[in-house]
């Protein structure tokens, strides 16, 4: 080596620099090593990120709350509760609801008007009412109840596009014309036309609120990657008074435990078995699954082995072996746990209703995000050069579809003032919007004079 090469390695400040050189050039470490880092990388991103939306939430409100020092409002409530059921939990949220209605079932009061009505006795009129009530709860939900939501904006909250809307065949008047989005407010007046065609109960009509506000806390303590915290189940509550009042339901109780209090007891005396409520049960029990293939028979057992002991007793439901509660439990507490610390939380929100298309008045034609078996307003599809053709085609083979979407099952999409039942379809439009438009001024139904 010559003699300024061995000095300059020499050097006492060259030789730290080539022990690094030195340790750069080792062997990379193994490809497993690297996977585990990067396991442990992405466990530590999802802890980080999947309490963030909730936290911003719970400190964006409950900071107010005690600085005002006055009660949540029903927009406050819609914007805490919107996050859960958009982007943290909506699946756990829609099947939460959907087994607070087969709930109903258990009232003999309940299950003999559905019969008696008759829309539960065909395949047609189960699958149709099944999408229509899902689109009246999550427009209800989901829109803002007072025509706007204010400008501030809390972290997370969901809001639908609106435009200007359309200025032809219009009542001046009316205030559905005159605030920014009435989606929430129509659904409820529809659903409030559609009641009137029958004589309710008011402890039913109750008994079933009540149902919308438990269960949903329920489901997520049992089911759910996590719990509903104190402030989300006073907006739950907060936010579904709001509506039963938009309803025209009287005696509602006061607060959250008064209702659960309210709705055991209702459960204790009314809950009895009926041969209506097993009519009823089968019907919508069939609906569920009838997309489910060679798994019909096993998914049939677990919606009997979801309800609890006195549900089940009253529809008139086998008690299931004990396997497949085992299985269920540990399928149930194996999504929970991944989702809780495998998963990244949701940047899109999986709403049923329709809240992409821009709202331009009564006759805005909407398609919702989920289809059953029968595609209820899905668009039709045509042309072989047509993707959704061909994707269309091949969930009709594979039995998710019973038929390809047409204007049979409402291929134009579905307008807010003609949900409901196939026979009153073409009724009831201008007394709906009315009373979107007494809703939006008073909050309540105005009660008809003589």
């Amino acid at each position: 080596m010559p003699y300024f090469t061995k000095a300059l390695v020499s050097h006492p400040q060259i030789q730290p620099l080539l022990a690094q050189l030195e340790q750069f050039l080792l062997p990379r470490p193994p490809i497993y090593v690297l996977v585990v880092v990067g396991v442990l990388l992405y466990l530590v991103l999802v802890r980080l990120l999947r309490h963030r939306r909730r936290d911003a939430l719970d400190r964006h409100f409950s900071s107010i709350l005690r600085r005002e020092q006055r009660e949540m409002t029903p927009e406050e409530a819609q914007r805490i509760i919107n996050p859960v059921f958009a982007y943290e939990m909506p699946t756990l949220m829609g099947y939460s609801l959907a087994f607070a209605l087969f709930k109903t079932y258990g009232i003999p009061t309940i299950s003999r008007l559905l019969e008696k009505t008759g829309e539960l006795g065909t395949e047609g009129g189960v699958g149709r009412r099944h999408i229509d009530t899902g689109l009246i709860i999550s427009t209800s939900v989901i829109c803002p109840l007072q025509g706007a939501f204010l400008e501030e904006r809390s972290p997370s909250l969901v809001i639908p596009p609106v435009s200007e809307p359309e200025t032809s065949n219009r009542d001046e008047d009316n205030m559905i014309y005159h605030v920014k989005d009435p989606r929430s407010n129509i659904a409820i007046a529809r659903m409030n036309w559609i009641h009137s065609n029958y004589k309710i109960n008011n402890d039913d009509m109750i008994y079933t609120l009540s149902l919308f506000i438990i269960e949903p806390i329920r489901w997520t303590e049992k089911y759910g990657w996590r719990s509903l915290t104190p402030l989300e189940q006073e907006a739950t509550f907060v936010l579904w008074k709001d509506i039963g009042n938009r309803m025209g339901i009287s005696d509602i109780p006061a607060t959250l435990q008064a209702l659960i209090l309210w709705s055991e007891d209702y459960e204790a005396r009314a809950m009895i078995p009926a041969r209506s409520n097993h009519a009823v049960a089968n019907q919508t029990a069939a609906e569920l699954i009838r997309n489910m293939g060679p798994l019909k028979g096993f998914c049939q057992r677990v919606v009997h082995a979801l309800l609890e002991p006195r549900v089940r007793i009253a529809i008139g439901y086998h008690a299931q072996p004990w396997w497949v509660h085992a299985l269920l439990q540990s399928l149930l507490l194996g999504q929970k746990y991944f989702l809780r610390h495998f998963s990244l939380p949701r940047v899109k929100p999986n709403v049923f209703s329709d809240i992409n298309t821009p709202w331009r008045g009564p006759d805005t034609r909407l398609h919702p995000s989920q289809y059953t078996n029968k595609p209820w307003y899905k668009a039709e599809s045509t042309g072989l050069l047509n993707p959704f053709y061909w994707v269309d085609r091949f969930w009709v083979a594979i039995g998710q579809h019973c038929e390809m979407p047409s204007e049979k099952f409402g291929s134009k999409g579905y307008s807010l003032p003609e949900v409901g039942p196939t026979r009153l379809v073409n009724l009831g439009h201008k007394e709906t919007l009315e009373g979107a438009d007494q809703l939006l001024r008073f909050g309540c139904p105005m009660k008809k004079t003589q």
